[in-house]
């Protein structure tokens, strides 16, 4: 590790690093050089390395020269003052890793064209950032009112935690069919969200922590549920399947720590829910299971939820002797009122009517 003009590099061969864990010190405004020399020799800078600005709590803003090709994870992971990052363009930087921003002041981020891969939790803990912007140019990626997406805008890859929105509608994303791992993570904003139909698909922890979320529509395309997509949701109270769904699992974990939700109807193409699925949802009283076929069941997928819980089920010989930690299993029985009977109530109530009628008819204009 190698000071020069106080930041720390680690040097090898023709290039340097920012060095790791090592300048938490850097007050205010700092501008990275595209090149430095030591020992009469140049070196191109080409990295920020894991955690190179940690606790750099007095860094206010942060100029990266376009020699920079990638960010490492942590690189200003609790550099709480910046609130500016730029890039000399045109940039080389291709990459963005895992926790990158976490805790720091930004508020908007415009990321170069060239930049290929940014990490699913690159802007976890970024609690004030309102807005990620790159330019159409971009190959790989998009974005619209501050949202990241793919070019393609198929897959919502991350919506700003600092963004102070309490309903968000998506349906007119016709082209959107995924919701990206982490997507939500934590945004405490959002109390209702409404989805396109075009939605196959919620990945991985996408509203992990999405504390004030109370209520989601999710339509009948959507054929999985990623694990702990829901974990700790804990102002959901109601999830709704738009039918009929074609849902067929509940990822581990899922809806873990939902405290508010009470009830929750699976869908009859349901075949698995993952362990400890609601595990933790201490207000869960009821759940309906629409498919004659019990679906596999993970350890621990309704424990300490509600005591007493009811788990109701179709008559079906799948459900013979089952058991599930955690409910009380049911019977329930359907409306199997068909439409001969309710022919024949409405053909007695019009014969009713008639008959009214022609006495009403006869004391006014006969009698």
């Amino acid at each position: 590790m190698t000071d020069i003009n106080g930041i720390r590099y680690v040097l090898n061969g023709n290039t340097a690093i920012v060095a790791s864990d090592s300048n938490s010190s850097l007050v205010g405004d700092v501008n990275i050089p595209s090149h430095v020399n030591y020992n009469n020799i140049t070196y191109t800078v080409t990295g920020i390395g894991m955690a190179a600005f940690q606790n750099a709590a007095d860094l206010t803003s942060i100029n990266l020269p376009n020699t920079i090709t990638y960010i490492d994870k942590y690189a200003f992971n609790h550099a709480s003052r910046l609130a500016i990052i730029t890039f000399d363009l045109p940039s080389s930087l291709t990459s963005i890793d895992h926790g990158a921003f976490n805790e720091t002041s930004l508020t908007s981020i415009n990321l170069p064209n060239s930049i290929n891969s940014i990490n699913s939790f690159t802007f976890m803990g970024a609690y004030s950032l309102t807005s990620i912007n790159i330019l159409s140019e971009n190959s790989t990626y998009s974005s619209d009112d501050g949202v990241l997406y793919d070019k393609n805008q198929k897959v919502l890859i991350r919506y700003p935690e600092g963004k102070q929105l309490e309903s968000l509608d998506l349906t007119n994303k016709s082209k959107l069919n995924s919701i990206g791992d982490g997507a939500f993570f934590q945004v405490s904003s959002l109390k209702n969200i409404y989805l396109p139909n075009s939605i196959t698909s919620i990945s991985d922890r996408v509203f992990f922590g999405a504390s004030n979320l109370t209520s989601i529509n999710l339509p009948k395309g959507i054929t999985s549920i990623g694990n702990k997509a829901f974990f700790d949701a804990s102002s959901l109270t109601s999830v709704n399947f738009d039918l009929p769904s074609n849902l067929t699992s509940i990822g581990d974990s899922a809806f873990s720590g939902a405290t508010r939700l009470t009830s929750i109807i699976i869908p009859n193409n349901v075949t698995s829910i993952g362990d400890n699925s609601f595990n933790g949802a201490t207000n869960l009283k009821e759940v309906f299971f629409n498919s004659e076929n019990m679906p596999t069941i993970g350890e621990g997928a309704f424990l300490y939820i509600k005591e007493g819980a009811i788990g109701y089920h179709k008559k079906s010989s799948s459900w013979d002797n089952a058991v599930i930690p955690g409910l009380i299993l049911k019977e329930y029985i359907e409306n199997t009122t068909n439409n001969t009977t309710i022919n024949k109530l409405l053909i007695g109530t019009i014969i009713v009517f008639m008959l009214l009628f022609l006495f009403v008819f006869y004391k006014m204009f006969i009698k």
